[in-house]
């Protein structure tokens, strides 16, 4: 995580990417691992998390139950996007 998110992190261990210490999206394993780092980010870091699973078909929403109306907005857009 920190090597996505941090470029001296990223420097530190060595990652030479484009990305590293620049990621604009991050991808989980499962939707467990998903559902607890949204939640993390949510809850302790006040980010606007969007929820988008891939890998099917169509991309799939899965909105919280506390999730306010712009997150689920921004759940579909990402959605749309995905999906083109």
């Amino acid at each position: 995580f920190d090597g996505a998110v941090s470029k001296m992190a990223a420097k530190a261990k060595g990652i030479k990417s484009e990305v590293g210490g620049d990621a604009d999206v991050l991808i989980v394993p499962n939707i467990e691992a998903g559902n607890i780092f949204g939640k993390a980010l949510t809850y302790y870091c006040n980010y606007r998390v969007t929820h988008v699973v891939m890998g099917a078909k169509v991309p799939i929403i899965i909105a919280s139950r506390v999730d306010t109306a712009e997150t689920k907005m921004l759940s579909i857009a990402l959605g749309v996007l995905s999906s083109q």
